[in-house]
């Protein structure tokens, strides 16, 4: 029952992540400053949890094909757009419709295997794509019209940055430890967050404002991916999934309750269901 307890707890820090990043992300007076701390934190601690798994060996794998390292620099590339922009979606876009929306990642990843890997596709795994691209309409649906512009378009381009990253994640991951490769993709993507230059001053706010809870927030991050990933390796995915996807419900609510975010109430509860009904079917 391991698997059970570290999905259960993987799911729980699902669902508080968004809604701590929402609050940081509104709080923000320079977003990219703040997700240049952010993933700070969050590198330095999984290099430390690497460290702590390997008992401090490094061992770096020597039968990497240069196709497979070519992968690795892109997914590094693109989780580096992604954080880039993260928290500048997350302040254009309130929780409990970015959550709806961010379920569109495993949609875009699955037509990419589809359709550039050649993998088979089954009713249930259509069924299920539909659902989700149900309730990110039903999610940017509002008063008789679409919410367009800005306010749409980075959230959905860090969504697609996501999709493709994850993507690549299986080929350029294959024969290397999960921790390692964590390491790979996410300390380099740093550069991409930071350049151009950010100020030493912005930098400062950020550290400010955020304070300790900054830390907390990115630690629990990367602890979140490190046991979702350690519970996939005790089981299947079709038992961890469907538990670690009750977070986006578990947003939704969070988002209405706890941050007040009342607007389109009932389109919100029902689109956030869809969604976990979706994301079971695309298993």
């Amino acid at each position: 029952m391991l698997w059970f307890w570290l999905s259960l707890l993987a799911a729980l820090i699902f669902s508080a992540l968004p809604l701590m990043m929402r609050i940081f992300a509104v709080n923000s007076t320079d977003q990219r400053a703040f997700s240049f701390v952010f993933n700070c934190y969050a590198s330095s601690f999984a290099i430390i949890l690497y460290l702590i798994e390997t008992r401090g060996v490094l061992t770096i794998p020597n039968n990497l094909s240069p196709f497979q390292i070519l992968l690795i620099f892109f997914a590094a590339i693109l989780y580096g757009l992604y954080e880039r922009f993260n928290y500048k979606a997350r302040k254009l876009v309130d929780a409990s419709t970015f959550v709806i929306l961010f379920q569109l990642n495993p949609v875009i990843a699955f037509v990419i295997s589809v359709t550039l890997l050649g993998e088979s596709y089954t009713p249930a795994k259509l069924t299920g794509m539909l659902l989700v691209v149900i309730a990110s309409i039903l999610a940017i649906y509002e008063k008789g019209h679409f919410k367009m512009g800005k306010q749409l378009f980075i959230p959905l381009l860090i969504i697609v940055f996501l999709a493709f990253a994850n993507t690549i994640d299986k080929p350029a991951s294959f024969g290397i430890p999960t921790g390692f490769y964590n390491v790979l993709v996410w300390v380099p993507a740093i550069l991409i967050v930071f350049i151009p230059k950010i100020s030493f001053a912005a930098i400062k706010i950020e550290l400010k404002t955020g304070s300790w809870k900054v830390a907390l927030a990115a630690i629990l991050n990367v602890i979140s991916y490190y046991i979702f990933i350690k519970a996939l390796a005790i089981a299947d995915a079709s038992k961890v999934i469907p538990i670690t996807s009750t977070s986006t419900v578990l947003v939704v609510l969070g988002g209405i309750f706890l941050l007040n975010e009342r607007t389109n109430l009932g389109k919100k509860i029902f689109a956030g269901f869809l969604v976990f009904i979706g994301v079971l079917l695309l298993i």
